[in-house]
């Protein structure tokens, strides 16, 4: 089981900051999310009615709804910002090429792919629930980010000209001043690689250059393994309020 340091929401709240700020314009996103996820129930409801009469027919409402956030986001006319810098590609000891990029808005289906092979096992490990599938609002605030203030980190083996997600590492500022909580998640199939600790290692490099002082994750107590993942890349694990759950933080010097 990989490492799982990161949010244990469920997947329709977490990654939920309030308010986002826009080229110093403080732009309030609530009002736009909550017009988007209503969109989002009422694609639900025509999807439940419709059940076992070929739902896949019904993928374009899907696309319909990721084009109208987009038309919404101001965000979707930054891509002009995308820091290309940061990609960066490693070769793992068996030979195979794995590539470290930044969120795209177009990933959607990419994340979301991702997500639906998680195994339980895995799932449960992060947010401590099991689900098939992201909602539409936490897939929308994963490609749609301000990459100043927050950062997805996407690691993707490519094969027969086919791009593969294989794990994924996310920042978000918390209420904190320069405080971020951080998520690190890696397909079942490519555990046991490196890959978590690259994704966290390269995460905590660009946090840094983004003038992040702490990162924080909270970690099942009873999970051994996560909690020295954490220690191992210098967290310190402390208790939390709810005693079946740690908190590991780690000052970014």
């Amino acid at each position: 089981m990989t490492p799982s340091i990161g949010f244990l929401d469920s997947p329709s709240t977490f990654l939920a900051p309030e308010v986002y700020s826009y080229n110093g314009q403080g732009l309030q996103l609530d009002y736009i999310l909550n017009i988007t996820h209503k969109i989002g129930l009422i694609i639900s409801c025509v999807k439940e009615s419709c059940y076992g009469i070929q739902l896949n027919r019904l993928s374009w409402l899907n696309r319909t709804f990721f084009v109208m956030c987009r038309l919404f986001n101001p965000w979707h006319m930054s891509m002009a910002n995308y820091p290309e810098n940061l990609i960066s590609t490693y070769q793992l000891p068996d030979g195979i090429n794995i590539t470290l990029r930044p969120v795209r808005p177009e990933d959607a289906d990419f994340i979301q792919d991702f997500f639906r092979h998680l195994s339980s096992q895995t799932k449960h490990s992060h947010f401590l629930e099991n689900f098939r599938e992201l909602s539409n609002d936490v897939l929308i605030r994963l490609t749609q980010i301000d990459y100043d203030r927050e950062m997805v980190l996407i690691a993707a083996h490519t094969e027969n000209e086919k791009e593969t997600m294989i794990g994924m590492a996310h920042y978000a500022a918390t209420n904190e001043p320069d405080e971020c909580e951080v998520l690190v998640i890696v397909a079942d199939e490519w555990h046991s690689k490196g890959i978590a600790t690259r994704l966290m290692t390269r995460l905590m490099e660009i946090a840094k250059e983004k003038a992040v002082k702490k990162l924080i994750a909270t970690i099942p107590a009873i999970n051994a393994r996560d909690l020295a993942f954490a220690r191992s890349l210098g967290f310190v694990i402390s208790n939390s309020d709810d005693p079946t759950l740690k908190i590991a933080a780690k000052l970014l010097s």
